[in-house]
């Protein structure tokens, strides 16, 4: 189900401005549009995609309980007596359902072999929903009793065959390369001490799509001339103080260094529409360039800001066989969503230009947030504002996908 119009009728090798995108979100498209959503409840529910609390990444009892019960070969150890009603005691907070600290946490580990003979060998970026599910229920010996998934018609695109290398036209390779070069700004995040030791993986794998990147070198926020630079940047709050996070100082630079990407884009003398950020040592899926270019083109709706494309254990909604709209728990408050959120994959990012501006200060606010430290991780505080940011992802479950590394 498509939540709404998306990009495949403007012009392939054309250029999108802000006034492209919203002319063609208006008249008849927009007016199907509207149509689509009266037909839908739950579409015409978009802002609300997902109140069903998502996973919870902090590691309890009933985790502990799931790391000591080996599952390596099909053949899981029967705790009987270990089944829905021990999941009701487990259960933590007391308003999840049954069981779902440990289906949250099956559905972000490493699949077995097992469950690769199952889902695919190529798969290695965590489990689907049901997937998680099924390996809990196993482990535990006994049936879990109804459980909704955090991911609504997840049979649409929570499914690791989706991700296949396809076949391309000639016609569409040489469209997606114009598209490209057109409408998209590429940046690639180097962090100290972090660039690989063949170098530069990542703007070698764009070079040979035929995709030329930005190197740009992150901050080491333990330099005291970096820390002045990102605040003079704006990839820090002014009167930032960094001892709030001294025992975070790695993860502060990253998330800096992610900002300082987004300011030189929004800052360019020549924007594009678009803007792909990648991490050093992102793997590319050989045809990454075609499928970046068709889910623009084919599936996303004209009113996202932000795309990860690789996110594991997605929380909202998939509205198309590549995409789901990401939504967050609305019962409590964006700052305490960072410790619940699941949708998490930050390797590869795009960004429409035009709109950075109208999210990065809020995004800001959560991130920095020194009350809340797992905001950090800016995944989290993404996911966790998604109900103020459009946010769409690629189910990481997808092999390869578009990325192949998680």
């Amino acid at each position: 189900m498509n939540s709404g119009p998306v990009l495949a009728r403007i012009v392939t090798a054309s250029v999108w401005t802000d006034d492209t995108w919203n002319q063609w979100c208006d008249g008849t498209e927009k007016a199907d549009l509207r149509l689509q959503r009266d037909r839908s409840e739950e579409v015409k529910k978009v802002g609300n995609l997902n109140a069903r609390p998502p996973c919870i990444w902090r590691k309890s009892h009933s985790v502990e309980l799931l790391e000591h019960i080996r599952f390596d070969d099909g053949s899981p150890q029967h705790h009987w007596g270990v089944g829905s009603q021990r999941c009701g005691q487990l259960a933590s907070p007391k308003d999840r359902p049954p069981c779902w600290e440990l289906v949250q946490h099956a559905c972000g580990i490493v699949p077995s072999d097992f469950e690769r003979g199952l889902l695919g060998q190529g798969q290695r970026c965590g489990l689907t929903w049901h997937a998680a599910y099924g390996r809990t229920s196993r482990t535990l010996g006994g049936a879990l009793g109804e459980f909704s998934t955090p991911l609504s018609d997840a049979s649409l695109c929570d499914d690791s065959r989706l991700g296949g290398v396809r076949s391309w036209t000639e016609e569409q390779q040489q469209s997606s390369l114009e598209w490209f070069r057109r409408n998209v700004q590429i940046y690639v995040l180097e962090m100290p001490g972090l660039v690989l030791n063949n170098g530069r993986e990542t703007l070698a794998s764009l070079g040979s799509q035929a995709l030329q990147g930005t190197p740009v070198a992150g901050y080491d926020l333990n330099l005291e001339l970096d820390l002045q630079a990102a605040v003079m940047d704006g990839s820090l709050p002014s009167g930032f103080d960094i001892n709030h996070f001294k025992d975070q100082v790695g993860a502060l630079s990253l998330a800096a260094s992610h900002f300082h990407v987004q300011n030189l884009a929004r800052r360019s003398g020549t924007p594009k529409p678009i803007v792909l950020v990648l991490e050093d040592g992102a793997v590319l899926a050989e045809d990454f360039r075609h499928k970046v270019w068709s889910l623009i083109q084919e599936e996303t709706p004209c009113d996202w800001n932000v795309l990860s494309l690789s996110s594991s254990c997605p929380t909202g909604r998939c509205t198309s066989p590549h995409l789901a709209r990401i939504g967050p728990n609305l019962e409590i408050s964006s700052s305490e969503r960072c410790r619940d959120v699941t949708s998490r994959g930050f390797r590869g990012m795009l960004y429409r230009t035009g709109t950075i501006d109208d999210f990065q200060n809020r995004w800001m606010q959560v991130a920095f947030d020194f009350a809340h430290p797992d905001c950090l991780s800016l995944d989290a505080s993404l996911a966790a504002i998604s109900d103020e940011v459009v946010l769409y992802a690629v189910p990481a479950v997808q092999s390869p996908g578009i990325l192949k590394s998680c």
